[in-house]
Parts: structure tokens; sequence; C-alpha cells
């Protein structure tokens, strides 16, 4: 299995991650002093990330991103980060130690992980192809600041458009859809893509769901995630988009798209090996989570009291602690690739 952290001997001091207040991805070719941008466009890379980018919300005993305040409805503090470091390694029990699905090329050269999170799938693919050149992006600089020398984190907002100079051979997206529109991500991932190079996208789709009808329609568990759904398409951020995401690929224009649908059960109901590790450490992931998955959008979008939610939040730990209920969350992972001679 992959590790999650790069070897010390491979590690380099990093600069901080730099952010453009006007919302656009910054200005810098990775590891070079060239721009990666457009000559028009703002320039702040050599910039540290203002104050006011760690300036974060605070709310309901969470704290949230301050750039681009309210675009991302889940915490960034130190409990969600442990939540995101253990969910990068499901990832990883999941796909047997694989960092992505994507028959890429080993000798790629500009590789973007869009909304990286704390950083450790960019860390991992940074660690494992020290030839090539790695950026991530999320809206809060929240990653380590020790990082391989190939790789590089920025606070950037992928709604914005996207000015980077040089294109991609490989664009990663894990875990997004809270916060980036799936149709504008796949459009300009076609657009700042090389030919050839390719998308994989990998996301849960809520709400849970059980195949042999153990998940009661009354189930607080349905009944809470079926509640982030709906709040989540009140905001334009539907929490179901991942179904969509193969045909809105081949309707970009993708060539060689590739859906595979995984399982992770919500405890460890079920019999196969496999299964039943990815559901043990899931329901430590829910555990750890559904308090700030369910939170801000709760109260924010559909108008619930703290106190509603908690009450909510007690019978979703209590049934997601009941082997009796054979819930899973489905694992999209879809995947293509920009024609080698694409017509637009």
């Amino acid at each position: 299995m992959a590790s999650t952290q790069p070897a010390a001997d491979d590690l380099a001091p990093s600069a901080s991650p730099k952010t453009s207040p006007s919302g656009s991805p910054l200005n810098e070719e990775h590891g070079d002093t060239d721009s990666a941008y457009d000559e028009g466009s703002l320039n702040l890379s050599t910039a540290s990330v203002p104050t006011s980018v760690y300036q974060y919300r605070k709310e309901h005993g969470r704290t949230y991103h301050a750039y681009k305040d309210g675009q991302y409805n889940f915490p960034n503090d130190a409990t969600e980060l442990d939540r995101l470091d253990l969910q990068h390694m499901i990832f990883l029990l999941t796909f047997d130690g694989k960092l992505h699905n994507a028959p890429i090329k080993n000798d790629i050269h500009h590789v973007l992980d869009v909304g990286c999170g704390t950083g450790l799938w960019a860390m991992d693919f940074a660690d494992a192809h020290p030839e090539t050149k790695v950026l991530g992006i999320d809206l809060s600089p929240v990653q380590d600041s020790f990082v391989p020398p190939n790789l590089e984190f920025e606070v950037d907002d992928a709604n914005e458009q996207w000015l980077f100079k040089n294109k991609f051979d490989f664009i990663f997206a894990r875990q997004h859809h809270s916060a980036i529109e799936e149709t504008k991500l796949i459009d300009q991932a076609f657009d700042n893509l090389e030919p050839g190079g390719w998308i994989e996208l990998q996301e849960l789709c809520l709400p849970c769901v059980s195949d042999d009808g153990t998940l009661l329609s009354d189930s607080a568990l349905l009944r809470c995630f079926n509640l982030l759904v709906e709040a989540s398409k009140k905001i334009g951020q539907p929490a179901d988009s991942p179904k969509n995401y193969e045909p809105a690929m081949r309707k970009r224009g993708f060539v060689n798209v590739e859906k595979h649908v995984h399982k992770w059960a919500t405890n460890t109901w079920p019999t196969d090996p496999k299964e039943k590790e990815i559901g043990k450490w899931t329901k430590e992931n829910l555990f750890q989570g559904i308090q700030g998955f369910a939170l801000a959008l709760l109260t924010r979008v559909l108008g619930w009291g703290e106190d509603e939610v908690e009450v909510l939040l007690m019978d979703v730990r209590n049934e997601i602690k009941n082997t009796e209920i054979h819930a899973y969350w489905p694992l999209y992972v879809v995947y293509g690739q920009k024609p080698e001679n694409p017509t637009a």
C-alpha cells in the first residue's frame, strides 16, 4: 500500500501556500520563476497567504475556511483534518494502494489535484513521481509545509476561471462536489488538459443505500443524508451528482471514459474481508465527520437549530453502529481522456 507520508529524505521545505484575492488561481510555474499564467492575469504569486485567509469563521464550535467564506460547508479544524487523513487511508484500502485508476503514462510532466484538502494524495503522488510537477489547490491553507520538492500547494478557488499557462497531463479531484460545480469542473479540466491527458473523479454519492431493505425509509441515517442532499441542491452543489459524471464527461468530449462503482459500508456488516475492513474505517470516518457534514448545511441552508441537528445525529450514530442495517455509500470512480486531436 502506498505510504501516506513521504520518506523524510525526500522532503524539502515548501513556500507557504499562495493565493489571489481575486479568486483566480495563482501565477507561478511549479518550481520555476516564470509565470504560469497569461500576462494579463493578476500576479501575486510571490506573496504569502494574507492573514485574513487564516481568520477562519467560527460557528457552532467548529471552524470554516475564510477565503470565499461559505462556499465550502465542511469545517477545516483539526477534527476534520484528521478525518480527511483517515479518509485518504480508506481510499488507498479501496484501491489496493493505488493512487489513481486512470491509465496515465509514467512520464507525465504536470499534475493538478483539485480540492486537495490536507494534501496527502498530492504528497503521495509527488513522492511516487519525483520527475512530475504536482500542484494542489484548495480553499484552505491547511497542508503540510514540508513536502516533496516537486509539489506545491496554493489557495485557490476552482470555481473561478482557470488561467494556468501550462496544461496538465493528469487532473485529479476527490470528494469535491460539496465545493465545485460538476459541469464547470469537467469543462475547465478539458480545456486545461494536454491532448491525451486524463481526468479522474472519485466521489461518494449520497444518500446511503442498501440492497436488502435493511435501511428503512424512516431511518435516521437515511433521513439525515436525504436532508443533506436536499440542502446541497439548494446551494447548487448536489451531493448526488456523481451519477452524472460519466455522461457529463462524454458530452464534453472525453473519450475512453470508464465508470466503476465501489461500496463503502457504514460498519463491519459485510462478510467479505476487504469490504468489512473498509466498513470498519468508514464507521470511524462517519463518527468523526457526521457533525461536520451536517451542521453547516442543516443550519445555514435548511434553517435548523444546532440542538435539532445534534438530536438527529445522536440517532444517526446509533444506526451507524447497528450491523443489522446493511447500508453503504456508492463510491463513483470516473475517468476519461482528452482526445489526442480534440475538435473543441
